[in-house]
């Protein structure tokens, strides 16, 4: 295999495991994707591993359809986290500069994290992201950057994101146990809103709704910055649940189900009656569109309600005049957008992933937002630290080779595809 400079994300969710992997190209955050596979998820429960035997094999099947696809091998990859075991703390923190005014310093800002962390942090809790801000220095208005500015006493708000440490040391040995290292891991609110929100909504105020497969991830952002998350134990699949066990149908029916009545919810009758099989071997179940509908409806609104109590507990309910994204698989579910903008009395609209000329068109999908997220984290980490520059010569030769090695790309996927069905 040609050795490439390259980036993996690996996204890692309670009913799917999503691996994206793109070439670094010369020019600032530029890329292109050149693999990306889908694998069933099942060693993890409302986000939290509780079978690291099964996440390895189900995380080595999505690794491998991405090698084979993009012809590399993976050795290094981000990793997004996120579960019930995440907790968001907000500590406020003062470090004394001296007697006498003094430049504010980087070891400053530095000091005024360890302060906020070892006040709220316990010991079998690890520390994933520690954001500062609200800075103020000797009692003076809030500032954006305190450094190179001069003052005594310096103070910021801290928003500390915390998880359990076992459950973040069972998603890297998942990783590890397939000869992976682990370049760095993210909140995947945070990969998700890098991917779906713009600097106006982060910078103004707004709220982030990522509902994945098993929990849903409310995060707030304002003046660019991360100031709230929490974590709901509802989603995507408790959809399914429910029309599966009120309709008593199996899992993967009712899934399929779900999915398509979202897709096709303008073309059909309320009054249509759709037949599909019974848990009871040989039975048919006859089912009454609007009675789905009905099901739908009531976990939509156990969700909006949910969010909305997470929003008025944060204290930040007048700080979002920007509304709210909502994004994961599940935003897609028909009716969402209109009740939460009913219920919410605030602006709403579906995350999709940003356009990027290094993404593929077929992947900027709600679903995709977290993995696509920690992709853009990798690459800007990866030019911060190599602060790579291909020659002039082999960045003609780079752009024009992107065509041929698309169509490799594509006869690999139908191959692949063929193996499948």
């Amino acid at each position: 295999m040609k050795s490439r400079n390259i980036v993996t994300a690996i996204d890692i969710g309670t009913t799917k495991i999503y691996t994206i992997v793109a070439e670094i190209l010369p020019g600032e955050n530029e890329f292109q994707v050149i693999g990306h596979a889908v694998s069933i998820s099942k060693g993890l429960n409302n986000g939290v591993i509780v079978d690291v035997e099964k996440v390895t094999r189900d995380l080595e099947a999505s690794i491998k359809s991405v090698e084979y696809m993009a012809d590399i091998e993976i050795k290094n990859a981000y990793l997004g986290v996120a579960g019930k075991h995440i907790e968001s703390l907000i500590s406020h923190s003062v470090v004394v500069l001296g007697e006498n005014p003094r430049e504010i310093l980087e070891k400053d800002t530095k000091q005024l994290e360890e302060v906020a962390k070892n006040k709220v942090v316990p010991i079998d809790r690890k520390v994933i992201h520690k954001i500062l801000y609200n800075y103020r220095i000797d009692n003076s208005e809030v500032v954006k950057n305190p450094l190179g500015m001069v003052g005594m006493k310096l103070e910021a708000d801290a928003h500390i994101v915390t998880g359990v440490v076992n459950s973040i040391n069972a998603l890297m040995k998942s990783v590890n146990n397939i000869s992976i290292e682990v370049d760095d891991i993210l909140l995947e609110p945070l990969a998700s809103a890098k991917s779906v929100l713009t600097e106006t909504e982060k910078k103004l105020g707004t709220v982030l709704v990522d509902i994945g497969g098993g929990t849903t991830d409310v995060a707030i952002f304002k003046n660019e910055k991360l100031i709230y998350t929490s974590v709901l134990p509802v989603g995507g699949e408790h959809f399914t649940g429910d029309i599966a066990s009120i309709l008593n149908i199996e899992m993967k029916v009712a899934d399929r189900i779900k999915k398509e009545f979202s897709q096709f919810i303008n073309d059909i009758d309320m009054e249509d009656i759709i037949e599909v099989p019974s848990y009871t071997e040989g039975e048919i179940k006859k089912i009454k569109m609007s009675l789905l509908k009905e099901i739908i409806d009531l976990r939509i609104e156990d969700i909006v309600e949910h969010v909305s109590k997470k929003i008025e507990a944060s204290g930040y309910e007048d700080l979002i005049p920007n509304g709210i994204v909502f994004t994961g698989g599940s935003s897609k579910i028909a009716g969402l957008k209109e009740r939460a903008e009913e219920y919410l009395g605030k602006p709403v609209r579906l995350g999709v992933p940003r356009d990027h000329k290094g993404l593929l068109k077929e992947i900027q999908k709600p679903e995709n937002a977290t993995g696509i997220g920690l992709l853009l984290y990798g690459v800007e980490n990866y030019k911060k630290e190599k602060k790579m520059e291909l020659p002039k010569e082999e960045k003609i030769e780079t752009s024009q080779s992107m065509k041929k090695r698309s169509s490799i790309i594509i006869g690999r996927m139908k191959k692949w595809f063929d193996l499948l069905f």
